[in-house]
């Protein structure tokens, strides 16, 4: 007589959750939040195809709000539990070495954008331009209240990132228990280097960021160092996207001179931060039979 195989929630909380049924959850949940905003914009007698950039951002903030409740909430019907899985900060985190790879990963970032964008700024300028303006500065323009906007943009990040970094990890989760971690791992880069390869020309900043964002979770076994790792390169970010903003918005001539003058300094950042992360990267890379720190808890 065949054996009934059952499944402890207990110990893999993620086996019944489903992608499919979560990615059509979304399509719905875009779909009524939309039919309720045009309602609005009709009987305000807004023009929806011209709606401000900062509606159009409470839009979508709306949205996954209302989607990541679904997923929570399924989650927790199948008994996950959340202490374990967001977990805690561990004591004396090394925060020096923390902000240093922070540091280092986004100047690597921008050295390597230049030594790579070099040759495409000699015979591809006007594709390059295009990749380098920055959508939050032009939709920031068009706002009634560009600081407002930017200051907008900024908060919704602070809100978000926490939420993508919680179903990031969700979804490496539900894929591991069906294909294994490193089948799940080696997807995710593949699929970040032809997504990256497609729409942009630098592929090694975003697999090695996800590398990091993913052992940071391994070795501290909490989502909160990863989450605070994700909002210092946005604050990186934002601080280098505010120094070079009018670099962005020139014409194609005048960003491509000043974007070539930078090649010398896309080289020594590359040189000093490249290999420190190799060396963060050999010292905490995967270890042979790695288990998702959720099950490593468990035990």
């Amino acid at each position: 007589m065949r054996k009934k195989l059952t499944v402890n929630l207990d110990k893999n909380p993620f086996i019944y959750f489903k992608i499919r049924n979560a990615l059509l959850w979304f399509i719905v949940i875009s779909f009524l939040v939309g039919i309720q905003y045009a309602l609005i914009m009709c009987f305000t007698g807004q023009d929806i195809n011209n709606l401000d950039p900062i509606f159009d951002m409470m839009f979508r903030i709306i949205i996954i709000l209302l989607w990541i409740a679904y997923i929570v909430r399924k989650l927790t019907s199948y008994r996950l539990d959340w202490h374990r899985f967001v977990g805690k900060i561990p004591r004396n985190h090394d925060w020096l070495s923390f902000g240093l790879l922070g540091i280092m990963n986004y100047a690597f970032a921008i050295g390597t954008n230049r030594i790579i964008g070099y040759p495409i700024s000699i015979f591809f300028p006007s594709w390059l331009h295009s990749k380098y303006t920055d959508a939050t500065l032009l939709k920031a323009q068009s706002s009634f209240s560009p600081e407002l906007y930017q200051i907008t943009d900024y908060l919704s990040n602070i809100i978000l990132i926490p939420i993508l970094t919680l179903l990031f990890f969700i979804i490496i989760y539900r894929l591991s228990a069906k294909y294994g971690l490193k089948k799940t791992l080696f997807c995710f880069c593949l699929f970040i280097f032809l997504g990256t390869f497609s729409g942009f020309f630098n592929v090694l900043y975003p697999i090695i960021r996800l590398l990091i964002i993913i052992l940071l979770y391994f070795r501290t076994r909490t989502l909160l160092v990863p989450v605070i790792y994700i909002l210092l390169e946005h604050l990186l970010s934002s601080i280098w996207m505010f120094i070079n903003q009018q670099m962005y918005l020139t014409e194609t001539s005048d960003f491509v001179t000043r974007f070539q003058s930078q090649l010398g300094l896309g080289i020594i950042l590359t040189v000093i931060s490249a290999p420190y992360l190799i060396y963060w990267l050999r010292k905490n890379w995967f270890r042979q039979n790695e288990q998702l720190p959720y099950f490593v808890k468990a035990e």
